[in-house]
């Protein structure tokens, strides 16, 4: 039906972004610009078509990027997500670095940076008292380079 051919425009409008941005890379900026029929300009101009170029692509290709602020809150109905912390990381799903500023927390990967306020996060998490309560299993780690996903099939709690 109508949405089946949606997704078929929706396809081939990514594949040819890419296709676009592959030509970018291989010819270069001047041999995009000639594939393009745009006669060689004054280099500001040629920089605006550029970035132009580049941002559309960024409106069209659809982005999913979750920064991994995070709210402790009181009660397990309030929460996104319920979190037990395992003594031992090798009980967790997920090892996590607890970063000090919003701007250093992660892209899902295990850094977090704990929310003052549950309108400032990006996931509500519940801390629960024992693990059969809980959705997610961390740990929590001493150093930025050990926060990752042990088990990657539980990454999805934390988009």
């Amino acid at each position: 039906g109508v949405l089946g051919v949606l997704g078929v425009l929706g396809v081939l409008g990514v594949l040819g972004v890419l296709r676009v941005l592959g030509v970018l890379r291989v010819l270069g900026v001047l041999g995009v610009l000639r594939v393009l029929g745009v006669p060689v300009i004054h280099h500001s101009m040629r920089t605006l078509i550029i970035v132009l170029v580049i941002c559309s692509a960024f409106l069209i290709i659809p982005v999913s990027v979750s920064a991994q602020k995070v709210f402790s809150c009181d009660h397990s109905y309030e929460a996104d997500v319920k979190v037990f912390v395992a003594k031992y990381t090798y009980e967790a799903d997920l090892l996590v670095y607890r970063v000090k500023y919003s701007y250093e927390a992660g892209q899902n990967d295990g850094k977090w940076f704990f929310c003052k306020y549950n309108y400032e996060a990006d996931k509500t998490i519940y801390f629960c008292d024992y693990s059969y309560e809980a959705d997610l299993i961390i740990c929590f780690v001493d150093n930025s380079y050990e926060a990752k996903w042990r088990e990657k099939s539980m990454q999805y709690l934390m988009y």
